[in-house]
């Protein structure tokens, strides 16, 4: 098996992870501390955030040491990938009327290898 290949295997298993901590997370905050939907929401983002980041730069692309440049270039990815998944939330279900879950399937699909592309070569490169 090629090297990205493996690579973007191990890429799918951070990311798997840290969805489901964002999520668990998330309820546990919501149901067992009763705080609101919208800061459950940020503290399980908070910690999928801490663990993607980690995970990726130690296991995904094997790096030795965080450089602070690693940090901001994820926080960026992460914003923007954020960003770009709502204009694709948008753009197929106001304005082209197609299914909500069309516009996650697409989601589900293109962020996925768009984050993996922009990390392998720029979050994570030799700086």
């Amino acid at each position: 098996m090629s090297k990205i290949v493996k690579q973007f295997g191990r890429f799918g298993v951070v990311g798997i992870l840290a969805t489901l901590v964002h999520i668990g997370f998330a309820f546990i905050a919501k149901y067992v501390w009763q705080v609101s939907p919208q800061m459950a929401n940020s503290l399980g983002f908070s910690l999928a955030f801490l663990i993607s980041y980690t995970g990726h730069l130690r296991f995904t692309f094997q790096k030795r040491r965080s450089k602070r440049i690693y940090l901001l270039r994820f926080l960026a990815l992460s914003i923007a990938s954020f960003f770009l998944s709502s204009a694709i939330v948008f753009a197929v279900t106001t304005l082209g009327g197609g299914s909500f879950a069309l516009a996650i399937g697409i989601v589900a699909i293109s962020i996925p290898i768009l984050s993996y592309l922009f990390a392998k070569f720029w979050v994570f490169e030799a700086v």
